[in-house]
């Protein structure tokens, strides 16, 4: 039981580090303005619409999307935002943008792919995310791209009634 436990642990440990290395480096818990940290890896895992496992240097990194909210799972939209996200980039190299450090321990940023095109943005556009103005305030591009989303009916903005995920968790709890 001790071995398993040993083993558990030292994968966990060597994620802690990296998240205290990435906090040391003065990673702002908001605006990405400020010249961030970038990370490179590949996505191995797609949890749902706005967070992913990414591989960097041999160690999984939990990635929170900044700056959207994607439906959660058992919410109307939820598995289709985190479908989308898997059928683009699973197994893609990408560019982490780190923005900062959620309260989960998860890593909160920006990513990109090698071409340039942005999954937050990619997000909006599809119609599978809400541009998130309590973390984002500034992105005006984001808000136009969640507009012209709703403008067309896609994804999201094709039902009557799409209820944000910060107000459907609160109707959880």
């Amino acid at each position: 039981m001790r071995a398993m436990r040993d083993r558990l642990r030292a994968p966990l440990c060597r994620v802690s580090l990296l998240v205290v290395v990435v906090m040391l480096l003065g990673c702002p818990p908001a605006a990405p303005e400020k010249e961030a940290t970038s990370l490179r890896g590949r996505v191995t895992s797609v949890v749902d619409g706005d967070s992913l496992q990414v591989e960097v240097d041999g160690l999984a990194v939990e990635v929170r999307l900044w700056g959207v909210d994607c439906p959660e799972g058992g919410q109307p939209g939820g598995e289709e935002a985190r479908s989308f996200v898997e059928a683009s980039w699973l197994d893609r190299w990408v560019e982490i943008e780190v923005v900062g450090i959620d309260r989960y321990g998860r890593t909160v940023a920006i990513v990109r792919g090698d071409s340039g095109e942005e999954l937050n943005s990619e997000l909006l556009a599809a119609g599978w995310a809400w541009w998130y103005r309590r973390y984002a305030p500034r992105r005006d591009d984001y808000q136009a791209i969640e507009a012209e989303a709703r403008q067309a009916g896609r994804g999201l903005w094709s039902q009557a009634g799409a209820l944000p995920p910060w107000e459907w968790r609160d109707q959880q709890r």
